[in-house]
């Protein structure tokens, strides 16, 4: 370890490079390099952090210009919660007035700290990057799916370089070669692609569960406070079953439909059916309505791996919501047919 610091001090490299690199609008061409030189300390037993006023310090604080390595993320979060109980205890004390205790390994200011924060997210994001390009580079985009088959932009590999890498934006490498995709990026990706659209409903993928062994579980009164008062909306429902498949339900209220998708055309749409009938029955006019529970098909093709099946049920939902707009269509089968 000691071998390793000291040529970082050779190469001039300090949490102090850290701080000028991520203050200049970093991208992953441009930091890539600096921040992947750091290492993390290696504590063992550290004891909890001690947060204390400058003014009363009886120890000197170590300079950024002074560090080669990074406190692990989890101690960040200790430090952090200590200023915070701190400061809640006197009346006027600023963060900047503050620092932190790692007994047996320095002390250091709030801004120090922040900037090993600003390291662990620039870390992240340049590591997602990474493994965006490798992704890219092993996708055959000439398996072409009918008329959605696409091309690959030229330019994209130099502008997911060219991305800040602090910016909000990076956030979306967390889809980049996933395996099934989670509830919370399910539900973020719906709002943001319907949000506009005040036709549409969307259900939580939280309020519906189908285990491993089949077992299904649904929030209905919850769910019947959604549906309260619909009268003409489209809804749309992402079935996440055992965790590692989506399916959906797409009801139109105009046209009595309930349609079912699974991208691989698989056993796991009868239990998405089970829900099906169990929300039928909630529907406000259900019983002066008879609603058609059918299975649809459409252009997408099969799913071949876990992380499509959710880019999958998204891309059925917009066909489903602007079927006239975009020119594709779901073809309907009847539920007796599989």
């Amino acid at each position: 370890m000691e071998k390793d610091d000291s040529d970082m001090f050779k190469k001039k490299l300090s949490l102090a490079s850290v701080d000028e690199c991520l203050r200049k609008e970093p991208t992953c061409a441009s930091a890539a390099d600096i921040i992947g030189q750091f290492q993390l300390f290696a504590l063992q037993n550290v004891k909890a952090p001690v947060a204390h006023e400058n003014t009363k310090l009886t120890k000197p604080m170590t300079a950024p210009a002074d560090l080669v390595r990074i406190l692990k993320a989890n101690l960040l979060r200790k430090c952090a919660t200590k200023v915070t109980a701190l400061q809640a205890k006197k009346s006027v004390l600023a963060e900047r007035d503050v620092a932190v205790e790692i007994v047996g390994v320095g002390v250091y200011t709030t801004s120090t700290l922040a900037i090993m924060r600003k390291w662990h997210r620039a870390r992240k994001i340049i590591a997602e990057v990474e493994r965006a390009l490798k992704w890219i580079d092993s996708v055959d985009v000439t398996l072409g799916t009918g008329s959605f088959a696409t091309s690959q932009d030229p330019d994209l590999i130099d502008k997911l370089k060219s991305l800040p890498i602090l910016s909000p934006s990076p956030e979306g490498f967390d889809l980049v070669a996933r395996g099934c995709l989670g509830h919370s990026t399910m539900r973020s990706l719906m709002k943001k692609m319907f949000r506009q659209n005040h036709a549409v409903v969307i259900v939580d993928p939280t309020y519906i569960q189908i285990g491993r062994r089949g077992e299904v579980s649904v929030n209905m009164d919850t769910i019947r406070e959604i549906f309260f008062g619909m009268s003409d909306e489209k809804v749309l429902i992402p079935i996440n079953v055992s965790r590692i498949h989506w399916g959906c339900i797409m009801i139109d209220l105009t046209k009595n439909d309930v349609l079912l998708y699974d991208s691989m055309c698989s056993s796991y749409l009868t239990k998405v059916r089970v829900v099906a009938e169990m929300l039928v029955a909630i529907i406000p006019d259900a019983r002066v309505k008879r609603y058609r529970i059918r299975r649809v098909d459409g252009d997408l093709g099969i799913q071949f791996d876990s992380y499509n099946c959710g880019i999958y049920a998204l891309e059925s939902f917009e066909i489903f919501v602007r079927e006239e707009r975009t020119g594709h269509f779901l073809r309907v089968t009847r539920y007796n047919d599989f």
